[in-house]
């Protein structure tokens, strides 16, 4: 796992609810329920769940962060503050339930455009993605710059 904090790999273990560094024991993650995010102790980031095992909200020193999802489950953006700034990234699924790795999505910094993204893909017969193409749009730079990018998933069935 890369340790953030430090800019470094680390190795985890398990002790009972927490993820403890291999190496000097320290606490670096606690755990709820069923393995869910729960708290980094060392950084003061905690998260919160909702009765399906969602993360829906997320707190910090300095900042607060909080998931949307539909009926489904399916990630409908965030919305994260921190001082003065607002961030907020808001995508739209495709109509089509068995289409739901099409979609878009659209990032505002303090209501302004930060850029947008969209995702097409082509499915197979169990409506898993075999290829997608990635559009993103970086709109802080004038012109605004577009990026391409194919992903392409293998599937085996047995």
């Amino acid at each position: 796992m890369q340790d953030l904090e430090s800019n470094s790999g680390i190795a985890l273990v398990l002790d009972a609810n927490y993820y403890l560094d291999a190496q000097t024991q320290q606490k670096k993650l606690r755990l709820q329920g069923k393995c869910q995010l729960a708290e980094m102790p060392a950084s003061g980031i905690s998260w919160d769940t909702d009765d399906n095992g969602f993360i829906v909200s997320a707190h910090g020193k300095n900042m607060e962060v909080r998931y949307r999802y539909d009926t489904d489950g399916y990630p409908l953006g965030k919305t994260t503050v921190a001082g003065e700034q607002h961030l907020s990234i808001t995508a739209t699924p495709s109509a089509d339930k068995r289409k739901r790795m099409d979609y878009t999505a659209v990032s505002l910094l303090n209501d302004k455009p930060l850029g947008n993204v969209k995702q097409t893909c082509q499915y197979d017969r169990h409506n898993n993605p075999e290829e997608c193409e990635l559009v993103i749009v970086d709109a802080t730079v004038k012109p605004a710059v577009s990026r391409k990018y194919t992903i392409k998933n293998s599937i085996e069935y047995y």
